[in-house]
């Protein structure tokens, strides 16, 4: 083997965390890349190179003469050196661990290019990977392979009737459009006592690969997931005062920054034996929650409308060029508020009645 790649597969799990250099990042991906695409290395540099300066440097406007599967391995290895917090705060995630004693069965859900799961196995822990499985998968089961892992595969749509002690999904439930089927899911999947480790990003993407109105999630996700029958540390998510309905509010209008939350939650509670039977039962149960707090929102933003569109007017006349920059975008977020959080009331409650029309069935 490459004594590159051998050393870098030796290498202690979180690494990868404590680098300063993000060259060390691409170095080490392109050593990784090479041995997945069984490349030369300066072969693999041209085709990292040529993905980079279009997906990420964005100064190329043409996409890459390569198979898709190739481009979206190179995408997801490449993760640490084009967005190095998504490494760095998975040491949230390790010291919360530190914590249960019970956790021994993992189930990373929405695995992704396998970098969660990766580093779970190496720790110990018995890993389970789920994602829609594709053509991709063979580099996935590759990077195992190559470190000599032993990870299950398997299709996020067949899991099964097996629970975990640990679920973890790791920037998944923004790019989903029944967000409440698949959180309801990763419920349904964990033992009681179990834990989710999450990290939700409910806010658009410069590519387009968030749902849209899954924006409205961020002001009360943290309620709904609170009455479901998990339990958290951090008794800020738990609350819903009026002062944190008005942050929320203000957070959906970008006025305050977007809550980036690295949520560790207990199960407290168990609705059902069957993980079929429990889907649908704390699936509704979110759907009304989500009915409820959308709508909620929504009579906010409009009760607060005239105070925000006031504001926006007034930076909207200033000279300053960034001034009406910031009350263009406020005015714009009103709008954008008002229609992600109708779009999930509408949802919930069409929802709602199919799951009402089926029971009757």
């Amino acid at each position: 083997m490459n004594i590159e790649l051998e050393k870098l597969l030796q290498s202690k799990p979180y690494q990868l965390i404590k680098y300063t250099d993000k060259n060390l990042f691409l170095d080490d991906c392109i050593i990784e890349l090479s041995a997945i695409f069984q490349k030369s290395k300066e072969d693999t540099q041209e085709l990292v190179e040529s993905v980079l300066n279009y997906y990420h440097y964005n100064t190329s406007g043409k996409l890459p003469d390569m198979d898709m599967d190739t481009f979206h391995t190179i995408i997801h290895v490449t993760q640490p050196y084009r967005i190095p917090v998504m490494t760095y705060r998975f040491e949230n995630f390790l010291n919360f661990l530190g914590t249960q004693n019970n956790i021994r069965s993992a189930l990373d859900y929405g695995g992704g290019g396998g970098k969660d799961s990766i580093m779970l196995a190496r720790l110990g822990y018995d890993v389970t990977y789920a994602d829609i499985l594709g053509p991709q998968t063979a580099h996935i089961k590759r990077r195992f392979e190559l470190r000599k892992l032993s990870i299950n595969i398997v299709d996020v749509r067949f899991l099964g009737d097996k629970r975990y002690d640990c679920v973890m999904s790791m920037d998944v439930l923004e790019h989903i459009y029944d967000m409440e089927y698949v959180l309801a899911d990763m419920y349904a999947r964990i033992k009681l006592g179990g834990v989710l480790m999450c990290h939700p990003t409910f806010s658009n993407s410069w590519n387009g690969d968030h749902i849209e109105k899954n924006c409205a999630y961020i002001s009360f996700f943290p309620k709904i997931i609170s009455q479901i029958g998990f339990i958290s540390d951090n008794s800020q998510q738990q609350s819903r005062s009026a002062k944190q309905i008005i942050k929320g509010f203000l957070k959906n209008l970008k006025i305050l920054p977007g809550s980036n939350i690295d949520y560790c939650l207990i199960k407290e509670k168990q609705y059902a034996d069957s993980i079929e039977v429990e889907r649908d039962i704390v699936r509704k149960r979110l759907y009304k929650l989500s009915k409820k707090y959308s709508l909620q929102t929504v009579l906010i933003t409009t009760l607060m409308f005239p105070i925000s569109f006031l504001g926006g007017l007034l930076l909207l006349s200033l000279p300053k060029q960034k001034a009406k920059l910031i009350g263009k975008q406020i005015l714009q977020n009103i709008i954008n508020n008002i229609t992600d959080n109708l779009a999930v009331y509408r949802l919930s409650t069409y929802r709602l009645t199919a799951l009402d029309y089926k029971k009757e069935k």
